[in-house]
């Protein structure tokens, strides 16, 4: 079977859930992952034949789409802050907004050496990031996950990146970290009520243990972090978090009660309310 016929069916299976140059993208996608091609061979090369192994890859990969799995999954891998990141269904899929909040820690700190921990790190996405722009900081990276933390590992490993990483439950305030001059966390925050409205491709296939909030207490992530802060940030350190929309007005006051200060809310690039910084 040629690339043209690959093609069409793609967008003959998938055209109920996604547009015809999404459909492309994603099989422009998927020939680079398995087979190394660029881009353009399905313009230059239509009929080139496939191997019947190479069928079977499309295929298995066309099964998944049309069940609603991330590409990010099929393929292994996704890029962030232009670092290629190793992802499975024990990782998040890291997002562009927390590329911003990544964005916004650099704004405000240089080069100079500086401790950071990075709470809830899922495949590492946010610590590689820092330590990949910023060489001379030490980062430490948290997670209760031991599968997520393989991934992260092997992610510092593939990009010669020196994180340290720890596992952790931030229930818990026994986590062995170093005094801070900074920490960021994106904790788990979506609610349960809001599931109803969340897409199968989230909900069915991306890690539960990352994404959702205790049911009844949506913040109890963010005041889990403010706990440890108390002890680990240095007196003029700062707490950089990323944060569900719904919340915000708590989370501003809870930055009060737990003795923060000058908190700062920024929005992401859809205009919604997606970051906060606070001051201890």
């Amino acid at each position: 079977m040629t690339l043209l016929y690959w093609h069409q069916l793609f967008q003959e299976h998938l055209q109920t859930k996604h547009s015809k140059s999404a459909i492309t993208t994603f099989f422009k996608h998927l020939l680079a992952a398995f087979f190394h091609w660029e881009p353009t061979v399905l313009g230059l090369y239509p009929e080139r034949e496939l191997s019947p192994s190479q069928g079977k890859q499309l295929q298995k990969a066309l099964e998944d789409l049309k069940k609603d799995k991330p590409l990010q999954y099929i393929i292994g891998h996704t890029e962030f802050m232009d670092l290629t990141l190793r992802v499975n269904p024990d990782t998040l899929i890291p997002r562009p907004e927390t590329e911003e909040l990544v964005g916004w820690i650099m704004e405000d700190h240089g080069s100079s050496a500086l401790t950071a921990a990075d709470l809830g790190t899922g495949s590492g996405c946010i610590a590689l990031a820092l330590k990949r722009y910023r060489p001379h900081w030490e980062l430490h990276a948290v997670d209760i996950s031991k599968a997520a933390l393989a991934i992260a590992e092997e992610n510092a490993k593939a990009l010669s990146l020196a994180v340290h990483f720890h596992k952790g439950d931030l229930r818990s305030s026994a986590i062995a970290l170093p005094n801070c001059k900074l920490i960021v966390s994106n904790p788990p925050y979506v609610s349960f009520s809001e599931k109803i409205d969340m897409q199968s491709n989230v909900l069915d296939y991306e890690p539960h243990l990352a994404l959702f909030a205790p049911e009844q207490k949506p913040l109890y992530f963010y005041e889990q972090v403010f706990k440890l802060a108390l002890k680990k940030l240095s007196k003029g350190g700062a707490i950089y978090f990323e944060i569900n929309p719904l919340f915000c007005d708590d989370l501003m006051e809870m930055v009060v009660s737990f003795g923060f200060k000058n908190p700062t809310i920024r929005q992401d690039l859809f205009g919604k309310n997606r970051m906060l910084r606070c001051q201890l």
